[in-house]
């Protein structure tokens, strides 16, 4: 748990400081609301959430160590990251993922 809100909090704290995480960076990519204009913390948060906040119930389930609830919990993460994927590679024109069209962001590319 506390290693996953380390996680949420770097990708919030990051994302509405400079709208890029270090990996974004490198990669020349940044995040935006839907309509261009700078990304919130608020939204940020949200946005982590989204894309990793279906983790923590897994989290809760091996510090339990109930196995049906182990194998439950990985299903639902494997299957959100499957949907997360396959919504931005469907999505032709903005390519966008779902967690990006839950929360009205998206990213794109740098000096464009």
């Amino acid at each position: 748990l506390v290693f996953g809100a380390i996680v949420i909090a770097y990708f919030s704290i990051m994302h509405s400081w400079k709208g890029k995480t270090i990996g974004k960076g490198i990669g020349g990519l940044h995040v935006v609301n839907a309509d261009g204009s700078p990304i919130s913390w608020r939204r940020a948060t949200a946005r982590s959430f989204a894309f990793l906040g279906i983790m923590f119930p897994y989290y809760i389930a091996i510090s339990t160590g109930i196995g049906n609830l182990m194998e439950i919990t990985a299903y639902a993460v494997l299957a959100w990251i499957v949907a997360d994927a396959a919504g931005g590679i469907t999505d032709t024109r903005t390519q966008r993922s779902l967690h990006d069209r839950i929360c009205g962001t998206r990213v794109i590319r740098e000096n464009v």
